[in-house]
């Protein structure tokens, strides 16, 4: 094949490829998951981290802390909005970050749900610190692009970690 028409060849197979490529779910990326770790916990507040892109993109911090607080309030568990929470350094943090990026004719995003709390350092020197005691993850590549099916799979982790905290609390 002459040197010229390869340009156009490699064009043509990442055209096929992105018509080919299909919606691949979320695969658990981390095993940090003990329904134990979730009893006794009654309140949390929560934080949202998002990229640029993806606030830019309808799934900002806002859109998707609301969301997560509805769903953890479905579930039994208090959220305290932010005002509530500032006097309690030790309350629970229900923690969710996700990384939306554009790559050609699809969306690589990265999800990861963490309940964060303060904890006790038992070698020595004993100290306090903040650590993930529950945490589930994926990754994903989206094609077609869809916000709201990203959304959905955000919220799919949270309503994971709900019926894991009704079932540690036998709800």
């Amino acid at each position: 094949m002459p040197a010229k028409y390869l340009p156009a060849t490699g064009l043509l197979l990442l055209l096929l490829a992105c018509v080919g490529a299909r919606a691949q779910a979320y695969e658990p990326v981390v095993e940090t998951r003990s329904r134990d770790a979730l009893r006794g916990v009654e309140a949390v507040r929560v934080l949202v981290e998002t990229t640029p892109f993806a606030a830019q993109h309808g799934l900002s911090a806002e859109v998707i802390k609301a969301g997560v607080t509805e769903r953890l309030r479905t579930a039994g568990l208090r959220v305290l909005t932010d005002d509530e929470a500032d006097g309690a350094k030790r309350l629970p943090v229900f923690f969710v970050r996700i990384m939306l990026f554009e790559v050609p004719c699809a969306y690589s995003t990265s999800v990861d749900v963490q309940l964060r709390e303060t904890v006790r350092r038992t070698r020595a020197p004993e100290s306090e610190t903040t650590a993930a005691t529950w945490q589930n993850g994926g990754h994903g590549l989206q094609s077609p692009r869809n916000e709201q099916r990203v959304l959905a799979g955000v919220f799919s982790f949270v309503d994971y970690f709900a019926s894991e905290y009704a079932a540690a609390h036998r709800r």
